[in-house]
């Protein structure tokens, strides 16, 4: 599955674009222009669409790794949610995309004591291009889409919520428009300041001036939208409990949700496989795998799943039939626009030596993700080529697949673990499972228009998205 956008009425969205930035993390979804992210809390709790990044006004920022426009014609899109009502009246400048420090440098910002949205292309001795929004006030807790367009003949504009929100007036022109700096999410590296208070999502770089049906689709009625597949990090939680059963509380949310988990119980003896159960929120969830190693086969290894786990934050609950004496040690890991099934494929390995762990799986889907959790004592080690530390604390390990998701069906995907043993006592396990995507349907195949609008206009009938439409009237 090629990358795309859910939303896409002319099929011309990932036409230009040069990255864009799902918000989960600094990770650049589309590109390879990857961001390093200090101070910014990921969650869904800041996201208009799954995931978003809060800042903090103060230090938060996303510092990417290179340029993300060079040159005109240029596009910028992002959703934000400021922390603070924003107008005439704020003392500070609230800097929310930027690319600045050298050369000519374009900046999306609202300026202190002004209240508009400005995006201008500044270089010394004044601004190369210099445009400003009608509205002057930004409401504490509101989302607003915003994206600015810059064409070929140096001519910009700022559309908000999916209209054109140009004021009269500005700046432009064409020449002296290279751009040298690195691109920045939540504040100014020019003057290293002017943090952005609030939310920030979905954040978008074209190099050619969208479209007014571009921009349309973008906004989608107010709803954002992603691209796809939409899969998305959400949580992770962590618990070594040394009880006689496990409840960890685990946070569920996004659409379409998944939870994994990754489990090694330990207890003195041989007694083979001892749980007597695995629930989330008091539901049964499915196996995946199972299987023991160490001294006496005392270490048992466990992977569990459940497709569409309720949102909210409810217990993983885990019981035996012996005391674990030695301790659960347990990884959950939830991800959003995952398919409702079973992983597609798995595979896993143990050892209890020193050497090297590696398992394969083939995808079956395109856009799978390959997702490993790792129990075991070779250190913090070497992570295979291609593989992605999630989450690490020892000695238990979340991976991802680097190339998530996988372009192509049928691609042989190799998760290794190697390293230092810390522990010549304990055995390594590696679980690897290839997750499907959830594909929004594409509604009724053979419908062309419905009272007179084509099918490509028509976003929903009577409420209900065109999407999750079977058939009108017995046209399917």
């Amino acid at each position: 599955m090629a990358k795309s956008f859910i939303v896409d009425t002319g099929g011309t969205l990932t036409t230009g674009l040069v990255s864009y930035y799902k918000m989960g993390d600094g990770r650049d979804f589309y590109g390879t222009n990857h961001g390093t992210a200090s101070n910014v809390t990921f969650g869904s709790s800041y996201g208009k669409y799954n995931n978003g990044g809060s800042f903090n006004g103060s230090s938060s920022h996303i510092k990417m790794g290179g340029q993300a426009s060079n040159a005109i014609p240029l596009s910028w899109s992002c959703w934000f949610k400021p922390g603070v009502t924003i107008n005439s009246s704020t003392g500070t400048t609230h800097t929310i995309l930027e690319q600045g420090t050298t050369g000519a440098s374009p900046a999306l910002a609202i300026p202190a004591s002004s209240g508009y949205l400005r995006f201008y292309i500044y270089k010394d001795p004044g601004p190369l291009i210099d445009v400003r929004t009608n509205t002057t006030s930004w409401t504490s807790g509101t989302w607003y889409h915003a994206v600015v367009t810059v064409n070929s003949s140096g001519v910009a504009k700022i559309y908000i919520n999916g209209t054109d929100d140009t004021a009269s007036g500005g700046t432009s022109q064409t020449s002296g428009l290279q751009f040298a700096s690195y691109f920045n999410i939540g504040n100014s590296d020019y003057y290293n300041a002017n943090y952005f208070n609030g939310s920030i999502d979905e954040v978008g770089i074209w190099s050619k001036a969208l479209s007014t049906t571009e921009i349309s689709d973008l906004y989608n009625s107010g709803n954002g939208q992603t691209m796809n597949p939409p899969i998305e990090f959400i949580s992770v939680a962590h618990d070594t409990d040394a009880n006689a059963s496990l409840s960890m509380p685990v946070t569920v949310s996004g659409n379409n949700p998944y939870l994994l988990l990754f489990m090694r119980p330990y207890s003195t003896g041989n007694n083979g496989d001892v749980l007597t159960s695995c629930q989330f929120n008091g539901v049964d969830m499915t196996r995946i795998n199972y299987t023991s190693g160490g001294a006496n086969n005392s270490t048992r290894y466990y992977s569990y799943y459940m497709a569409n786990p309720p949102a909210g934050t409810y217990n993983v609950t885990a019981t035996a039939s012996v005391t674990m004496d030695g301790g659960w040690n347990a990884t959950a890991v939830v991800y959003a626009g995952l398919k409702n099934q079973a992983p597609e494929a798995t595979s896993s390995v143990t050892n209890s030596n020193n050497s090297a762990l590696s398992t394969s799986v083939t995808t079956v889907s395109d856009g799978a993700w390959v997702i490993a959790g790792y129990d075991g004592s070779l250190g913090d080690g070497s992570v295979g080529t291609g593989t992605l530390l999630r989450y690490g604390t020892n000695p238990s390990k979340i991976f991802e697949s680097s190339s998530n998701p996988i372009t192509n069906s049928g691609t042989s995907v190799t998760i290794n673990m190697s390293g230092a043993t810390t522990n010549s006592n304990w055995s390594n396990w590696l679980s690897v499972v290839s997750l499907a995507p959830y594909v929004a349907a594409a509604g009724p195949t053979n419908l062309k228009s419905f009272n007179g609008v084509l099918k490509a206009g028509i976003k929903s009938i009577n409420g209900t998205a065109i999407g999750s439409i079977k058939s009108i009237n017995g046209v399917t």
